[in-house]
């Protein structure tokens, strides 16, 4: 998809505080979807629903330029 992002590896800031997106994973016969967020040596599991809405604003690109020189 051209126009879709990868979120394994994506930093995010979460209440605060800066992580890297894992694996999104499911627990069968639940029906939530959870994130795993990575700092340091450390993992947490979030709902998909309670970070969403930070995963799916519309990116930043105020600091990425492309220049050529060639």
């Amino acid at each position: 998809m051209l126009d879709g992002f990868v979120l394994n590896g994506t930093p995010i800031n979460y209440y605060d505080e800066n992580w890297v997106i894992g694996d999104v994973l499911f627990v069968p016969g639940n029906p939530q979807l959870y994130v795993e967020l990575k700092k340091g040596g450390i993992t947490m599991n979030v709902r998909w629903v309670d970070i969403s809405p930070i995963i799916t604003k519309e990116p930043k690109f105020t600091d990425i330029y492309e220049y050529d020189f060639v």
